[in-house]
């Protein structure tokens, strides 16, 4: 059987308790997990994931389909850890392009000895792994919750030893950890992001591994293959990265032209009157701020090169007194609308809807409300500006312009 060594990228969130901790006397199964799977941006299939932990051990199972051009149909899947992850058994019953597959693993004192049937053959392997090894078979995207929860127990530079059943054992090398935060159903999600890379002999795969706190499995993302496994509730529309989350911020809806806008209004921190005010003392006006990301925007938060450049302009804003909406431009994120054929014009009247907004917050000063435009939303910001009695003041970045 030849080998075709699986490459794939994680998203995962750290585990709050100790990697080998004492398993509960009672079986405890979690609820059955949906995850979607993209290709370049594309649904292509689905997967479902069951966890069961009990005195022995913890079970992985499930089932999937995914469409073409992966063309693969799993009817079953089992992975049976012991009560200290080392793999005991790993068992699939599955379709690979109309070709039956079948796989059925045995692992003991470090030798996995695998049964194959394939094309209608029958096959037989043998190969020596760490006692300790995570099973990832490049059939099931679901086995990566063991990875998550043995990269929640190392360091960067660390590496945890994995076998892609039933080719050949790998390293998984972790890079770097970083702390995320998902906004979900109006909850924000803590989540710790893994970049992690495949050691495939020849040709190492970066990757990433998302998990929550408990361990499961959130995301995983193989850029090279442009390949995405999304919990299903994370991969709707109504989730989003929130890259600075800011104490106080609010998360708007607001009218627009048949849809609406999906936006954060950051304010500053409260500070309590050196005098006490009287009761009937109105509330502070602020001065408002609109961020207007350019052309290649990705969302709100305007994240160039990584740096979520909108959302930190935000934040600093705040710190000096504004208050600052920043949004998803139609048709992106969490935004209605369609952008493919939205001329600078629409997005100007979407800018103009932003300000009507502000306009009727009590905590606005509707004479002091600026839009900044960065890039081709410069363009835009000077659009919506022209004829507009609610905007007092442009800050154009980035904007070309002819002299």
């Amino acid at each position: 059987m030849r080998p075709s060594y699986y490459t794939a990228a994680l998203l995962a969130f750290a585990v709050s308790t100790p990697l080998f901790a004492q398993q509960p006397t009672t079986v405890r199964s979690a609820p059955a997990v949906d995850y979607t799977v993209f290709l370049r941006g594309t649904p292509i299939g689905t997967e479902q994931l069951s966890v069961t932990r009990g005195p022995d051990g913890v079970t992985i199972s499930g089932s999937s389909r995914i469409g073409a051009p992966v063309g693969l149909v799993v009817r079953k899947v089992e992975i049976k850890y012991d009560r200290d992850w080392k793999p005991l058994t790993f068992v699939i019953d599955a379709t690979v392009r109309d070709q039956w597959l079948s796989i059925y693993t045995i692992v003991a004192d470090g030798v996995a000895t695998s049964q194959v049937g394939q094309i209608g053959q029958q096959s037989s392997k043998t190969d020596r792994i760490a006692a300790d090894a995570v099973i990832l078979p490049n059939s099931f995207f679901g086995s990566y919750e063991a990875l998550a929860v043995k990269l929640a127990a190392i360091k960067p530079g660390g590496e945890v030893r994995a076998y892609i059943v039933p080719q050949a054992e790998i390293a998984v090398r972790l890079k770097a950890v970083t702390d995320e935060q998902l906004r979900i159903a109006g909850a924000l999600l803590p989540a710790r992001r893994y970049q992690i890379t495949l050691m495939n002999p020849g040709v190492p795969v970066d990757a990433e591994v998302w998990a929550d706190l408990k361990g499961g499995l959130l995301r995983l993302t193989v850029p090279v293959q442009s390949l995405d496994v999304v919990r299903a509730d994370l991969a709707s529309v109504a989730s989003r990265r929130e890259v600075l989350a800011r104490p106080g911020d609010e998360q708007v809806s607001i009218p627009a032209s048949g849809f609406n806008l999906a936006a954060t209004v950051s304010k500053p921190a409260k500070v309590a009157p050196a005098v006490p005010l009287p009761k009937a003392a109105p509330a502070v006006r602020l001065p408002a701020v609109v961020l207007v990301g350019g052309s290649d925007s990705s969302g709100r938060d305007e994240i160039v090169a990584g740096v979520p450049v909108f959302a930190q302009v935000a934040n600093a804003l705040a710190d000096a007194g504004f208050l600052v909406v920043r949004y998803d431009k139609r048709g992106v994120g969490q935004s209605g609308g369609r952008a493919e054929a939205a001329t600078i014009a629409d997005y100007a009247e979407d800018v103009r809807a932003v300000a009507k907004f502000l306009e009727k917050r009590k905590d606005v000063n509707q004479r002091h409300i600026a839009v900044v435009g960065h890039g081709e939303g410069g363009w835009i910001a000077l659009t919506a500006a022209d004829g507009e009695k609610r905007i007092a003041a442009l800050t154009l970045i980035a904007t070309p312009a002819l002299k």
